[in-house]
């Protein structure tokens, strides 16, 4: 069955040009094989043709024109082909396999949704099938629901599960969502920036991009600066974007970091005489340095008192005055997502708005504030009382642009855009 794919410009992908244009993307291999019993699947063979498969039982990274699947359980398979030339995705293929006696296809289960998601953003997928048929997803990051309907924030594979409750038959799909801009596996993860958010006044910081072979790294940042090196040094604050290009198959991958002023120093706000307004706010390194003991400006007891703040205000944290929760937030391990960032820069604003409400200094004369009536546009949101209310909902609901609420976030902690600050 062949299924074309259209871009984002509303152009068929098959209207690519002669080099593009496939004569059929039909995938060749067997319809039933019995249980346990392993298959291969071959893609149609084209000049400048690169491959990726998916489907259960599929590792990652399979770009050969055939793949052999390891031996499946009794039930129904769909696998995905994605065909691209020149880097560009130019259409897709689906094959079922009946395993062990299995019969029909797999309209029961089959996915509807787009297939790409711009950075930030979420998108839907559905099952079609009967309503008898009970749901089971599985996905990137451990996403996993048991719903005919899900929303989805990262990119990657996802597969549906489905049972028929009378007969116990199973039937698997399988679905694609790739970042805009970037072409099939390529868009597997966010392309990372590893680096900090901040400069200290006077000095340089260091950003570097994924370590891979074989890719071609290009930054562009402010006022003309350009490098190729996969680390970069500067003393610039302002967006630096790099774009990495996989120098066999042309697939590439493009993110950006913004770097502004740091403005956590500890000699800043000593004199309660140079307070120009109520906005004293906190980049997110120094609310980390508050989880270190021995360099905090806050007490143990008056972080313990912050959290339990922080947990009464929100209705998405819930650690009560437990600190070590808190720090976990504003340093998060594992793999560091769109929501992980904004949660921690939603805690640190949190934090900000909290310890200027509780307490105006710190013992060594700190200032931290960030009044809840300071003007703020993001979303129809007017001051930073109702950016902490819509922010909250987001987090309960797991919907909306995560990527976009870090930014503000991030802007706000750092004192960018809100008028007057202690510095």
């Amino acid at each position: 069955m062949r299924h074309s794919t259209i871009l984002a410009t509303g152009v068929l992908a098959l209207a690519l040009g002669p080099a593009a244009a496939l004569a059929a993307c039909d995938i060749s291999g067997p319809a039933d094989v019995s249980a346990n019993q392993s298959f291969s699947l071959c893609a149609p063979s084209g000049n400048g043709y690169r491959y990726e498969w998916y489907g259960p039982g599929i590792t990652a990274n399979q770009r050969g024109r055939c793949v052999t699947v390891a031996g499946r359980s009794r039930g129904t398979y769909e696998y995905l082909l994605v065909v691209s030339v020149n880097g560009q995705e130019v259409d897709r293929c689906r094959s079922v396999v009946n395993v062990g006696g299995a019969t029909g296809g797999v309209e029961s289960c089959t996915i509807n949704g787009p297939t790409t998601l711009e950075s930030g953003g979420t998108a839907q997928l559905c099952a079609t099938g009967a309503v008898l048929h009970s749901y089971s997803w599985e996905g990137p990051n451990g996403f996993s629901a048991n719903t005919s309907c899900v929303t989805v924030s990262d990119p990657g594979t996802y597969i549906l599960t489905t049972r028929n409750p009378i007969t116990g038959s199973m039937r698997q799909c399988t679905h694609r969502i790739d970042y805009v801009g970037s072409s099939g596996a390529s868009g597997t993860s966010e392309c990372a920036i590893s680096g900090p958010d901040v400069i200290p006044f006077g000095q340089s910081v260091q950003l570097c991009g994924p370590a891979r072979s074989n890719v071609s790294y290009q930054w562009r940042g402010p006022n003309g600066f350009l490098s190729s090196s996969r680390c970069i040094q500067t003393t610039r604050i302002g967006s630096y974007t790099l774009v990495i290009r996989n120098r066999s198959n042309g697939y590439t991958e493009s993110c950006t970091q913004t770097l502004y002023q740091d403005n956590t120093g500890d000699d800043q706000g000593d004199d309660a005489d140079n307070v120009v307004s109520g906005n004293c706010p906190r980049a997110v390194p120094f609310w980390r340095r508050q989880c270190a003991s021995g360099a905090r400006s806050f007490s143990t007891s008056e972080m313990r008192a912050l959290a339990q703040r922080i947990d009464q205000e929100s209705d998405y944290f819930n650690w009560g005055d437990d600190l070590s929760s808190f720090c976990q937030t504003i340093s998060p391990t594992g793999p560091l997502t769109q929501r992980k960032r904004a949660a921690r820069e939603y805690a640190a604003l949190l934090a900000n708005v909290l310890a200027g409400e509780y307490v105006s200094a710190t013992s060594d004369g700190v200032q931290v504030s960030l009044d809840r009536d300071t003007e703020v546009n993001y979303q129809g949101t007017t001051t930073i009382g109702d950016l902490i209310v819509r922010a909250d909902r987001m987090f309960v609901s797991g919907r909306g642009s995560f990527n976009r609420l870090y930014q503000v976030l991030h802007a706000v902690n750092g004192g960018q855009g809100i008028g007057p600050t202690c510095e």
